[in-house]
């Protein structure tokens, strides 16, 4: 990175935000100290022979690799980061274009709803009802994920419900809440 101080890259104050700076070549310019640390957790800065060409990399496969999910995250640790990238235009002449990469704590806990459902003895088909319900899907939409009709979506709910021993679709999910607590 261009800009240095103590043999690092420049930083900034604490900001619990990570933030990168990156030239047209994708060369990394700045990165605030929790940029490094989430990347570089939980080696550190001082176990990478050569910080810029590491931060690149790890940028380059959140932001590059996964196609799949519209908003990339990093885990460090057990934390989970949601990874955005802006492209910066200069109206300078001479200058070029940047690209800015946010890492922002994403405050969810990680939720491990197949633990969850595994405690009310749930079959395969229907722990994948709950999974779509939870994410809030419609029994038309979960009838299209599973290849299956509407009415029996209806069955897999009602057996889920019985098995929880809740009378409703948001008992389902208020149940599975009451357990995290």
């Amino acid at each position: 990175m261009k800009a240095r101080k103590h043999g690092g890259a420049a930083r900034a104050k604490s900001s619990r935000v990570g933030f990168l700076l990156f030239d047209t070549s994708f060369e990394p310019i700045y990165a605030n100290d929790d940029a490094i640390q989430i990347l570089t957790y939980p080696k550190g800065r001082r176990e990478i022979e050569s910080l810029d060409r590491f931060v690149a990399e790890q940028i380059r496969s959140v932001l590059f690799n996964d196609r799949s999910s519209p908003a990339p995250e990093v885990l460090s640790g057990r934390r989970r980061y949601r990874c955005q990238a802006f492209t910066v235009r200069s109206n300078a002449a001479d200058a070029s274009d940047a690209t800015v990469v946010l890492f922002e704590r994403d405050p969810r806990k990680p939720i491990d709803v197949a633990q969850i459902l595994a405690q009310f003895d749930l079959t395969e088909r229907e722990r994948e009802t709950a999974r779509f319900l939870i994410e809030g899907l419609t029994n038309k939409e979960i009838a299209g994920h599973m290849n299956i009709s509407p009415s029996t979506v209806k069955a897999f709910i009602r057996r889920v419900m019985a098995k929880m021993g809740v009378t409703t679709r948001s008992g389902i999910v208020g149940k599975i809440v009451k357990t995290l607590s």
